[in-house]
């Protein structure tokens, strides 16, 4: 309204609370919001390790060392990797600066090794997380993510309004009797958006016909409007699953976008 005062929104407040239209907010246990801090704190982790590592490469690259001197190694973070690194010769303070990075990723992965042991016991112990992770794409930490940012099913009548609580459905707008449809809200859950679209590359390697229905879309409407596409699948399925209290089974997908 144009015109606003507080005996203005007192009327209006005290209309819904007669009509019943004001719905309730939904409020977690402190049981879903532990979780839920652990499972967060562990990804700024990994980012910050990845930042980490990033900043490695910075400095390797003023030094041109070549790839060649990690030939071999399929992880360079590795043990054998990190001996190589701490063993070059670097000019200035750039040899300090290397090690003092290294020295924080080893700290993060030994933090991030302990919180996975306590991610992996906490899906064992629980039934629906091991449903979650059966979906192509999600594993102990995404399936566990889901499990607790969502924390119960039953809050949305419709895998479509699953969609819209992530925050994976197109923007519309309306004018002159017509509506046009943009790219997607990013009004959700951020924290569930990350891992469904996330889970988009694991299930694209794991799940042959998840894979093709990712490819058709890709064929007609590009990269991005097929990970959108997938990621709402996932989603779609996501719901089921855990509606029907079962794994997921493998088959082909109809193509509806």
């Amino acid at each position: 309204a144009r015109i606003k005062t507080d005996s203005l929104d007192w009327e209006t407040l005290a209309h819904l609370l007669r009509s019943d239209l004001i719905a309730w907010a939904y409020a977690p246990s402190w049981e879903t919001r532990e979780v839920k801090n652990l499972l967060r704190f562990r990804i700024s982790l990994v980012r910050i390790r990845t930042s980490l590592k990033n900043k490695v490469h910075s400095v390797l690259d003023r030094h041109h060392v070549e790839d060649n001197v990690f030939r071999g190694l399929t992880d360079k973070f590795g043990k054998t990797g990190m001996k190589i690194m701490r063993s070059l010769e670097l000019e200035g303070n750039d040899r300090a600066i290397l090690n003092g990075y290294l020295d924080l990723i080893e700290e993060l992965s030994r933090r991030i090794a302990a919180l996975n042991k306590q991610i992996k016991a906490l899906v064992k112990e629980d039934e629906i997380s091991s449903y979650l992770k059966s979906v192509p794409g999600f594993g102990d930490l995404l399936g566990l993510l889901l499990r607790y940012e969502i924390d119960d099913i039953e809050r949305f009548a419709s895998a479509k309004k699953l969609c819209s609580y992530v925050g994976i459905v197109p923007s519309t707008y309306s004018s002159g009797g017509k509506t046009w449809h943009g790219r997607i809200t990013k009004e959700g859950n951020k924290w569930l958006r990350w891992a469904v679209i996330e889970a988009v590359h694991g299930a694209i390697i794991t799940s042959p016909s998840l894979r093709r229905y990712y490819n058709r879309v890709k064929q007609r409407r590009g990269d991005k409007a097929a990970t959108i596409a997938l990621a709402r699948k996932l989603l779609e399925i996501i719901y089921h699953v855990w509606k029907e209290k079962r794994p997921y089974y493998e088959k082909e997908l109809a193509y509806t976008v």
